[in-house]
């Protein structure tokens, strides 16, 4: 994940039509001044797992809220940065969020920790374990938490991604040298485009 200057804000690389078969999004809540009071903002953090079987934090967003606009228009901007191949979409029940994902990406979402809804069960027995829940972005998230909350109230949304997007880089590149992978390459290649792996409705 980089800064890209043009927008201001904390980014993530390039992905180049980059093909990520699972993403993880949550949001978490800080507090920063703006226009003289102190207001409680979403931080959107997406986390994927790449081609090479390894975890990378793809984008950061401060939003108002976590009404359906916000969440598709962070998804559009994912894309628009060549992001592709997404097949399941883990998060919280955010209605906003799955009306997004319909929409922008066209995968199938799961709630996590939701035992009746069972999407991530037609996908790689070897991957399910890890797909039934947020935990990989909710340690981040909580980490996340812990360094913010030395500042408080923050002096505006520049300061917020300059510290979060500092800590999101550092675990991306952290989890790009680790040398367990999160998911297999025997696995993940099972994971291209392969006609056997059906993909239900989005979960309801």
């Amino acid at each position: 994940m980089r800064r890209d200057r043009r927008q201001g804000k904390g980014v993530p690389r390039k992905t180049h039509r980059r093909r990520l078969a699972y993403l993880w999004i949550d949001a978490t809540y800080l507090k920063v001044r703006r226009g003289g009071r102190i207001v409680s903002v979403a931080v959107i953090i997406a986390v994927g797992v790449n081609s090479d079987g390894r975890r990378e934090v793809l984008g950061m967003e401060v939003g108002t809220s976590e009404a359906e606009p916000i969440w598709t228009e962070f998804l559009r901007k994912l894309t628009r940065r060549g992001l592709r191949g997404v097949k399941l979409v883990v998060s919280d029940a955010h209605e906003g969020l799955k009306a997004a994902v319909t929409k922008v990406l066209s995968a199938t979402w799961q709630r996590c920790r939701e035992e009746d809804v069972l999407a991530y069960m037609t996908f790689p027995k070897e991957h399910r374990a890890k797909l039934h829940s947020t935990n990989p972005i909710e340690r981040l998230n909580g980490e996340i938490k812990r360094r913010t909350e030395v500042v408080g109230i923050f002096p505006n949304d520049e300061g917020i991604v300059r510290l979060v997007g500092a800590l999101l880089l550092k675990q991306s590149d952290e989890w790009a040298v680790q040398r367990a992978r999160y998911m297999t390459l025997e696995t993940m290649a099972s994971m291209s485009d392969d006609p056997q792996i059906g993909l239900p409705a989005v979960a309801r």
